[in-house]
């Protein structure tokens, strides 16, 4: 089967949390499947970054909307994808192949990062896109059962059509030394329980909720 992955969260400087999730959902995938995958990938992508057993394939296109209505569902049928997995909540209207779409959550609709007409804007765009996106896959990914829940409840998703899958963790990377942890855990205080928050600071993130 060949499988198409959309990878232009590889980008040259940039490590947000969805390209870790990638990255390391790709270091498995190459042990773990015998399928063939396709990275989609654009002018910007990284392409260093990205796994030698994967095929690229760059797809030039400056407007964002070009290139996921029109210049992607073409170089899918070129390149006949069996099916195509998007780390985001957007996928072709032109349905070539079938989607695999992810939402990993719903926060943006009860905290967005803008208030006034533009949080509202901002909310307007966010349901539409995971409501046309979500019906649209013929599965939905996202990251807990307590999004699969909300998901299913807010946009009238069928709950069996929403798979609950974990961010995955790449084996290889080496643990820390015990001397090391040893030195950590003395210098931060952190002989107690405690918990940790690796992320930004924007509203949508729910830090108050978290603190509290």
């Amino acid at each position: 089967m060949r499988i198409g992955i959309d990878a232009r969260e590889f980008r040259k400087g940039s490590y947000t949390g969805l390209r870790t999730i990638l990255a390391d959902l790709l270091a498995n995938a190459g042990t773990a499947s015998s399928n063939e995958l396709v990275l989609f990938c654009d002018q910007s992508t990284d392409l260093d970054s990205l796994p030698s057993y994967c095929k690229k394939v760059v797809i030039e296109g400056a407007n964002t909307l070009i290139w996921d209505q029109f210049l992607l569902p073409f170089a899918l049928k070129r390149e006949e994808i069996d099916v195509f997995f998007s780390p985001y909540i957007k996928t072709p209207l032109w349905r070539v192949c079938p989607y695999v779409s992810t939402i990993a959550d719903i926060i943006p609709l009860s905290v967005p990062k803008y208030g006034g007409l533009k949080g509202f804007l901002e909310k307007a765009h966010f349901f539409t896109y995971a409501l046309i996106c979500g019906r649209r896959a013929v599965k939905v990914l996202t990251i807990s059962e307590d999004a699969r829940i909300k998901i299913s409840r807010v946009l009238g998703i069928a709950r069996e059509k929403i798979r609950a899958v974990y961010p995955s963790v790449d084996s290889s990377r080496p643990k820390p030394l015990d001397d090391k942890a040893a030195e950590i855990r003395k210098r931060y205080d952190l002989d107690k329980p405690y918990m940790i928050y690796i992320g930004n600071f924007k509203p949508h993130k729910n830090i108050e909720r978290l603190i509290a």
